[in-house]
């Protein structure tokens, strides 16, 4: 559970909302650190395979499915979602992977 501005988000609502918008071919969602909200909500998404999308379409769809509250407010873009192996998607690699990128 993502806990953003006082409201508690979970990742698995926002993932079923992504993934219900086409072209999207898979969608996880962490929690990472905001001196805002507390924490934020952060995407990283798989398109289908010769689709593209935008970030901006995702994102105002999200709002329309499931409010801003809950819509990300990063989303990347990648071309694979890391796997435990148990073929789980692995977060706490994406979480690492974020922290990467921010510093």
């Amino acid at each position: 559970m993502i806990i953003s501005g006082g409201f508690n988000v979970y990742s698995a609502e926002v993932e079923f909302a992504i993934t219900r918008i086409k072209g999207v071919a898979a969608a996880a969602v962490i929690g990472v650190p905001s001196e805002h909200w507390g924490e934020e909500v952060v995407a990283f998404v798989k398109p289908e395979p010769s689709f593209m999308i935008l970030e901006s379409d995702v994102i105002k769809e999200c709002e329309q499915l499931i409010g801003s509250v809950k819509t990300p407010k990063k989303l990347i873009l990648v071309r694979s979602l890391p796997e435990t192996a148990l073929g789980k998607i692995d977060k706490k690699r994406l979480r690492d992977e974020y922290a990467n990128r921010a510093t």
